[in-house]
């Protein structure tokens, strides 16, 4: 019977392997910076994205222009020690790729801090400028907006926070409105006493955000424990 068997299948008009037809198709892989440019040409054509935020992610040219599913993340928890200063200070230092935001892009900044309640403390997240070479532990950013967009001051009794600033470009890459406060809460309304703070940072180049800190009393220990930027397109 074994050999019956055997004579059958090897006198079969197809050989038994593997069906790739429905095998999940996988872009190819591109920096953000070395991707095609998208034309008309190549209407369709789907990117692997690798060097922008925490993953990977596919971009569709449309015929114009790049454009993705859902917000670009770049999270990190650098834990880091503020200096025994009271003097604005950079915490952490985000890069962002140029052209991701759109005109009409939308960036959102979760940062959370550990404190003791010695004193006083502001935070603040800044964009545009360099401060001492936009580098961690360096002084306040200087150059575009560098001091005007948000701040929230945080009371001397504050143990930890975990704030959310957000704000969108204004029909240009390079016109930006937001808020000059936070709220610790997502789901609570953002208001302010004063007009919206518009800035004119150009995202259509490479560009940065700045988590920085002051205190009132230098040696009050303050950690950026953890942080997380949102970046959603807008065209």
């Amino acid at each position: 019977m074994k050999k019956i068997l055997a004579l059958l299948l090897a006198l079969l008009p197809f050989s038994l392997q593997a069906d790739t037809a429905f095998q999940s198709y996988y872009p190819p892989a591109y920096t953000w910076t070395a991707k095609p440019t998208c034309s008309l040409s190549i209407t369709g054509m789907e990117v692997r994205v690798t060097d922008v935020g925490d993953s990977d992610f596919i971009a569709v040219c449309d015929g114009t222009r790049w454009s993705w599913q859902g917000p670009i993340v770049f999270s990190a928890a650098p834990n880091y020690a503020s200096l025994s200063q009271t003097a604005e200070q950079i915490m952490a230092v985000v890069t962002i790729p140029g052209g991701i935001v759109g005109p009409n892009g939308y960036i959102e900044v979760n940062p959370q801090f550990l404190y003791t309640s010695a004193a006083g403390k502001v935070e603040r997240i800044q964009i545009g400028g360099t401060g001492s070479s936009g580098s961690v532990g360096g002084s306040a950013p200087t150059g575009t907006c560098a001091s005007t967009l948000v701040a929230e001051s945080i009371g001397a009794t504050a143990i930890s926070t975990m704030k959310m600033y957000r704000w969108h470009n204004f029909g240009a890459t390079n016109v930006q409105k937001g808020l000059d406060n936070a709220n610790a809460e997502s789901s609570a309304s953002f208001t302010n006493s004063s007009s919206l703070v518009v800035c004119d940072v150009e995202t259509a180049t490479d560009w940065k955000i700045f988590i920085d800190l002051s205190k009132s009393t230098a040696g009050d220990p303050a950690t950026l424990e953890w942080y997380q930027v949102r970046v959603w397109y807008g065209s």
